[in-house]
Formats: structure tokens, sequence, C-alpha cells
């Protein structure tokens, strides 16, 4: 049986090149000793995968694997009379630097075809690659071999095994690999994508084993976690230890992770229902000349929510989120009501806005988590697919520094549809490119359609004594309420697109419903008539679970607005649409709206906005409920950033809520890498209310988002605010 080579060294070799040598004969030989010599020759083994240079020095190369005992180099002498050989011996006359050579015996057939019936033993020659430097590709070294008649040297030159990255493209999701090994090699090719502390893995083809070549490997980006990607590891699996490499990511893919994905428009007012009444004023904001108008109340309402709006008069006009010209206000005129006229619809970023303009948190214009102009990639969770052109970073959503449950970020996306009101985009996987290099931007195809609205799944509730269904009906929602064999449809504002959730409370309905940019619509509806008793507008409201509260943060301008202050606000249903409204507030007003638990100082018009940054609060987290509706915990970045606990007034209806604070700071939460004084970099994502204490679950923000941190804190530790 012939015996190549080693099949633990996977090695191919190329046909054998003899070179014959010329021989001395005396003229005292005997014909037969001529004969004999002149049928010496130094044969190579079949299959010889090296090309000799027939010269005096032969010149070898070879790609060996680390760590791998390769074969090189095997010669004979033989007879090609008698078919005997001589395996000779081989000396190393210059050392190799980054590796180790070694001799033996190999046994096979001549290469040239002679003696085709007979194994003859080679002397051969190894390599074996021990360098650990990571930078070292190339070795060689110098040879002898030897027999009784002859003497050849050979020249080596080795070259380490290497998998290497060509690029990497995270919009069109191709990692092209190239792999340059052993020819009968093979491995599965894995990589490693890092970046802050997180490591994404992908294979090519699920881990199946592959050989020298080209390879493109892509990835289910949805399953990437938020982190700032700067490097690839390639590891081609081989050998041991495996061939690697490693690409620089240039820019860094900053992943953001599942995003919720808000929508904010230009309103029209022609799109608008409803019949325009009078008490509307809109204004030069240079001069604070002020002009009576009528407008559509739904115009109006969206208009502020949205921050511009077009008239169905003409003038395109914004919101009056800074109480500008209040000095100069006609009488009944409040910042709810009035509207400065514009001549273009301008985000904070000072350019015009567009379809596949999108506003973030924090603002762009001080840099940060993003900045004017980067570029975002949205693609759907479920397919893996790219989802519309790449969106330009150009406005600032204050309120998108909270984000739904199961996502890590907020991107409200802004369109201009001639409508009067817009629904949220789905959940979307998204990356910030960073801004296009040369102020290009990089292009995309997709479906006409990849990018269109989406209505969710609407919500529902069912007890014991009534069932309330939301759904869609024509351009509106409305809930059907099933009460002791009575059947009821109750029509929501025209405002609300999707119904997050429905709860009861005793007679009364809860409807919380989205109305874009990011705000929610409360509703308390009569379970008998179906009527609304109430309505107000606020951010992440959260219902208690016995019904009886109404945690939310106060509502505030989305855009346009400046020196935002989270103000948490709590609903007792207990009372009506009045004991929930400071005096002299009506019940048409649907901001001032319920008791400010914390920071607390009241409520009243504009007090959440235009506040210094040095003593505004934030809120880095939504709003969480202990089982027994008797507690509710959140976390505030002020100065510092601090974790709140208020404790509700239960069965006593005529108690106030007690709130508790405990500092965040100095704790392992805000230790390295999220050290910063003060603690900017974590977000409250989860709370546990236990016997003794709270369990609350923070993750990184930004760069840092995969980090999670948890932190254990008695009752006892929590310190009444003053």
């Amino acid at each position: 049986m012939n015996r190549l080579l080693s099949p633990t060294y996977g090695l191919r070799f190329l046909l054998l090149l003899v070179c014959t040598l010329a021989m001395s004969i005396t003229a005292a030989a005997s014909p037969t000793e001529q004969s004999e010599k002149m049928n010496l020759r130094i044969g190579q083994i079949k299959g010889a995968f090296q090309q000799i240079n027939p010269q005096a020095a032969f010149n070898y190369s070879y790609t060996v694997l680390p760590q791998t005992k390769t074969y090189g180099i095997a010669w004979v002498e033989y007879n090609r009379s008698t078919c005997t050989g001589n395996p000779g011996s081989w000396t190393v006359n210059t050392k190799p630097t980054k590796g180790t050579t070694s001799t033996g015996i190999v046994t096979g057939h001549l290469g040239n075809g002679d003696c085709p019936s007979t194994i003859f033993s080679f002397g051969a020659i190894y390599y074996t690659w021990t360098s650990t430097d990571v930078n070292a590709k190339t070795d060689s070294f110098a040879a002898t071999w030897k027999s009784p008649n002859f003497s050849q040297s050979a020249s080596v030159s080795i070259t380490l095994a290497t998998v290497k990255v060509q690029s990497a493209d995270i919009v069109n999701n191709s990692i092209p690999v190239v792999i340059t090994v052993p020819t009968t090699a093979t491995g599965s090719l894995g990589l490693n994508i890092k970046g802050g502390g997180t490591t994404f893995q992908a294979s090519y083809n699920k881990g199946s084993k592959v050989g020298p070549g080209s390879y493109t490997v892509t990835l289910d980006r949805p399953t990437m976690l938020r982190a700032n990607y700067s490097t690839i590891e390639a590891i081609w699996n081989a050998s041991t230890p495996p061939v690697k490499s490693t690409f620089t990511i240039d820019p860094i893919w900053k992943v953001r992770g599942i995003v919720q994905n808000t929508v904010y428009i230009k309103v029209y007012e022609t799109a608008c229902s409803g019949t325009a009444t009078s008490g509307y004023w809109t204004f030069n904001r240079t001069s604070c000349a002020f002009t009576a108008t009528k407008l559509k109340p739904i115009f109006a309402s969206q208009t502020r929510m949205n921050g511009t709006g077009q008239t169905a008069g003409g003038p395109l006009v914004h919101a009056n989120t800074g109480n500008l010209c209040s000095t100069h206000y006609p009488p009944g005129a409040s910042s709810t009501n009035t509207f400065y006229r514009i001549s273009s619809v301008t985000g904070s970023c000072l350019n015009l806005m567009a379809d596949t303009n999108v506003a973030v948190y924090p603002n762009p214009m001080t840099g940060g988590t993003y900045s004017c102009d980067d570029q975002l990639l949205y693609v759907a969770t479920g397919t893996n697919t790219n989802a519309g052109s790449l969106r330009d970073v150009e406005d600032y959503c204050p309120a998108c520094r909270n984000h739904a449950a199961g996502t890590s970020d907020h991107v409200d996306n802004y369109y201009d549809k001639n409508s009067c009101t817009a629904a949220s985009l789905p959940n979307y996987w998204e990356a910030n490119l960073g801004g296009a290099a040369g102020g290009q931007s990089i292009q995309i195809l997709v479906a006409e359609d990849s990018e269109s609205e989406v209505i969710g799944q609407q919500a529902s509730y069912r007890d014991s004594k009534i069932s309330v269904q939301s759904r869609k009906v024509n351009d509106g929602i409305v809930l059907s309420i099933e009460n002791t064999g009575r059947h009821t449809d109750a029509k929501l504002p025209p405002e609300v697109f999707e119904v997050q959730k429905i709860a009861r409370y005793q007679d009364r309905i809860i409807v919380i419903g989205d109305i874009g940019a990011s705000v929610s619509r409360v509703v308390i509806m009569s379970v008998e008539s179906g009527l609304a008793t109430d309505s107000f507008d606020a951010f992440n409201p959260a219902v208690s679970p016995d019904g009886r509260f109404i945690a939310f943060v106060k509502f505030y301008p989305p855009h346009g607005a400046t020196g935002t202050d989270d103000h948490h606000m709590l609903y007792d249903m207990t009372k009506n649409a009045v004991a929930n409204r400071p005096v002299r507030v009506g019940q048409d007003n649907r901001v001032d709206v319920g008791l400010n638990i914390y920071p607390g100082n009241g409520n009243k018009e504009g007090d959440n906005i235009g506040v210094p940054e040095w003593l505004s609060h934030q809120s880095p987290s939504l709003i969480f409920w202990s089982p027994d509706s008797t507690k509710l915990a959140f976390a505030d970045q002020a100065q510092v950033l601090s974790l709140v606990l208020v404790k509700v007034a239960g069965a006593d209806l005529g108690a106030a809520p007690s709130v508790f604070t405990v500092l965040v700071d100095g704790t392992s939460v805000c230790a390295a890498p999220l050290a910063e004084t003060p603690c900017q970099e974590a977000y409250l994502d989860h709370v546990k209310f236990g016997d003794d204490g709270l369990h609350a679950f923070f993750s990184g923000v930004g760069a840092r988002g995969s980090i999670q941190r948890k932190l254990d804190v008695p009752y006892a530790d929590f310190v009444p605010e003053i």
C-alpha cells in the first residue's frame, strides 16, 4: 500500500522534477561500475507540491498552519536499473526564526514514474511554526541533503496560513473573507465582532468546514446587541491554535439595537376633521404682533404636539413651545393657543426637514450619542432586510430619552404626507453609521412599501363583568364594550391611532392610546355610556395593577421645546377630572393634570420647559408599579443619578403619597466603565419589589449599552424627600 504523506498534515504535493547530476567515470572503472553509476539519480516523492527550480540550490515555498508539523521536502538517491535507494540525511545550515525543523523518513513512489512498483524510503525535512508573534507572517531556512553520491542544497520560504477580512459592510450585510492555507486543510470560519466589552459571534454557512478560498459572511443583524463595534476577529479553525486575524472597522458600527420608532409630522389643517373655531392667534415672533384666527381644535392640538402645521388659510405655523411674546398676549391667549408664523420646517440642526429625517435624544447639536447628519440604518427584525432608505439625524426629541419595554433606544421619524395624524413605525434594529463621507449619502435599494406605517394589534380588556375590545374602523379607533349583556361602541379621539393598554377602575375604563411623536393620550370613559369623562396627554403612563392610579411624566412639546424638565405626576381615579387638576384649571386642559409627586413644586402652566440645565430633572427609565399597587419606582437624573420610590395612599383615600430617594452615584451601577461625574450613562430597565427592598436592573446607554448592572437597595436605605 502506498503511503505518500501522513494524512495528519493534510498536504498535497506537486509532481517530481528529477535532477540528473553529471557523474565522473574514470577509465579504471569496470563496465558494470560505469553502468551502475550512470543509472544513479536523485528522486523526489510522488505528489510533491513545490515547483523545483533546477539550479545549484533548489528554492521552495509553501504555506503552513500554526503549531502544525508540516512536511516540506523528501529526496532519495536511487538506482534506475536496480530500483534500490538510499534516503540520505539533512543538515540545517540556516535555522528558521519563527519555528523549528525536524527530519524523518516517508515512503512512497517516485514522482517521475521510474520503478513504478517500488516503494522507496525518502529522507524528509519538516517545519513547525511555533511563534506567537501576531505580526509575524513569514519565515525561512536553508538546508543540505546528502546521500552517498550526491549533495543538494535547498532554500525554503515559509508563509503562515492567513484568514483575512477584506472589508465590512453593515448596510449591505457583507463581510468578505479570504483564506490562504494548505490546499487540503479545512475548518469552520467564524467572526468575533467586538466593541465596548461586547462580542457578537457569526460564522460562515452555519459553521461548516471550508478550505482555501473567498467567502462572504452575513450577519443576523437584529440579534446584535447595542454597542460600538470597532474590530472583527476572523478565526479559521483548521489547527490548534486556529488561524486568526483582526480587521479594524472604520468608521465603527454604532449599533443601537432594537429601537422604538415613533412618528411626528407637519400637520395639515385641511386633512383634520372638525370645524374651525375662534380662540386662537398667530403672531410674528420678532414684533410680537398677534392676529386672531380660527383653527380646527384637532389641528391646534396636533400642531402643538408635532411642532409645526400648515393652516387652511395658508400660513405655516410653529407651536409656541417657548412661551414666546407672553408679555404681549391678547386676553385669553396662552402658550397652548398661540402659534408663531414660520417660512419652513427646520430641525435643530438648522436644515430643512425631509421624509428621511429623524429626531433623537440627546440633542445632536451637542454631539455625543448622535451628531447632526448622522445616517441611521433601519433593519426589519423578522427578515433581516433593510427597511427604507437611510435616515438622517436633523432634529432633537427631548421625549426620546425614554423607550418602550423591549427596546434600547427611541427615534422620532419626521414625515410630510399631507395628513393630520400619523401612526408609529415598527420597532427596527438600527445602527448609527455616522456622518456621510464627503457629504454623500449611502444609497440602498428598498421596496416601495418597506417603510409604510404599521398599526399594531389593538389592545383589549376582560374581567368577570365586562370586556372591551379596541378595533380599527375606517380612519379611527372604536371601543366595543360588553357590560352585563349590553353592547356599547365608543369612538376614541381621532388623534388616537393605536391603543396601547386598557384597564378598569370600578365604573370607568382607562384607555392609553398612541397619538404620535412619542406622546400618549389617556382617556377615562364611563363603562355604562362609553362617554369620555376626562382625557390628558402624557409620557410613559403606567396604570397601577388595581387601576386606581395612573403615574406619568407631564406632557411638554416633544419638538421645539428647550430646557425640558421631567415631572412625575399621579392621577387618582377616586377623584373626578376637576379634582385631578390644580385650582382654576379647566377640564379641557390636557397638560396641567395630576399631582406632582417628583420633584414636587406644584403643577402650573409651562413649569416643565425653559428650566436651566443645572436645575432640570430627566428620567432615564419608565415607571414601575409594585404588584400590590402601593409603591412605584423610577430613576431620576439631575446633578446626580437617583432611584426614586413613591408610596401611595393605599386604602387611606386622604393620605398623600410619600417620596423617598437613594443616590445611585457611588454604587456598583456607576462603577467603571460607567464611572462618570456625575454618573450619566445608566438607564433603569426593570424593577422588582422585594419584601425587604428594591431590586433595580440598569443597563448602560450609548456606547456602553451592553453593560448590565443590578442594584439591591433595602427599603430602609431610602431617604425621605424633603
